[in-house]
């Protein structure tokens, strides 16, 4: 419709199961609207979800009976403007989940999870294009998780009533903000790529403490179809709210975890023709204080543990054939 171009979808879907307890119900809608004018388009998103699921031997095989709903709001608006050279994309979003777990679906009340969580947040990204030689990029992001549960986070004393069943009481919460900054440089040489950059964050749940991750990412053209690539970059990951609090009849949180951080290196060869891709890749990564759910004894319960370094190896191979290519005279 002129300069707007408008999506809406609808979907409903269910099963009765391939056995018991393994049915489901989902039902969607989503709409995005987007608004184009010269060098500005401007996006809007909205979507609703809602999922109701037999979850047989999903989360544990000790407790067949183990029933879920979610429901799940989601919105976002971001806008994209071009000038010479520079691009700018600011974007802000919105997403409210509710969750609704029972051990033993016919008798709700022996043991259920309710949980409400809403994240938010905002970042904006500034590129400028060097003609054809590169990209230097720099952006901002900060983002709230917020948690409201009967089970997961802290006691508050201002407790909610669930959205979905006002005779639940929502007396636990958590909320974090996370902040961060970084700045990258993309550049084009005949046959080499070279892609940098330096990611600052910081965490109110590690006291605002600055964090830095640096990488580097490196591809050289050897052929037309064949080129090898290399990278060094260092992550982290926060523990989930599950890692934390959660708290069942075989699992127990842990709400001292450390945030993992790794550095992860690879190096690899690819090749594309006409009929095939191949690539072959060798991955190292040097984790420190890694996640894990462990139990000492079988009879214990899965608790969540900082492994003080976990250091994974590994080779992976792909490859991918166009038989259509490869034999034009078959039908197939």
């Amino acid at each position: 419709t002129g300069n707007f171009t408008h999506l809406i979808s609808f979907r409903n879907s269910s099963s009765k199961g391939y056995t018991e307890n393994t049915d489901y119900q989902i039902s969607d809608v989503f709409y995005n609207g987007t608004f184009s004018m010269e060098k500005n388009n401007t996006s809007f998103q909205i979507g609703y979800s809602d999922k109701g699921f037999g979850a047989n031997n999903f989360y544990s095989a000790k407790y067949p009976e183990q029933y879920e709903t979610t429901q799940t709001l989601f919105s976002s608006i971001s806008f994209k403007t071009n000038l010479d050279h520079l691009q700018i994309e600011p974007k802000a979003y919105f997403r409210r989940n509710n969750d609704q777990f029972f051990l033993f679906r016919q008798y709700p009340d022996k043991y259920s999870n309710y949980h409400t969580t809403d994240v938010w947040g905002t970042n904006l990204l500034v590129s400028y294009f060097l003609g054809t030689s590169g990209i230097t990029s720099i952006g901002f992001d900060t983002r709230t998780e917020t948690i409201w549960s009967n089970t997961l986070g802290d006691l508050t004393q201002n407790p909610i009533k669930s959205p979905i069943n006002d005779s639940i009481t929502l007396n636990y919460f958590h909320s974090r903000t996370n902040f961060s900054t970084f700045i990258g440089h993309k550049r084009y040489f005949s046959n080499l790529t070279i892609n940098v950059g330096i990611n600052l964050t910081r965490n109110s749940d590690l006291n605002f403490k600055w964090f830095i991750y640096p990488g580097i990412d490196l591809s050289y053209q050897l052929t037309k179809s064949s080129s090898i690539f290399a990278s060094v970059n260092k992550t982290m990951r926060m523990p989930t709210y599950t890692d934390l609090y959660y708290k069942g009849p075989v699992n127990e949180g842990n709400p001292n975890l450390l945030p993992e951080e790794a550095v992860g290196y690879e190096l690899g060869l690819q090749n594309k023709s006409d009929f095939m891709k191949f690539s072959l890749t060798c991955f190292y990564s040097q984790g420190k204080n890694m996640i894990d759910w462990v139990k000492v004894n079988l009879e214990d319960q899965w608790k969540t543990i900082n492994h003080t370094t976990l250091n994974t190896a590994g080779v992976e191979i792909s490859v991918n054939n166009d038989f259509e290519k490869i034999f034009p005279d078959q039908a197939y």
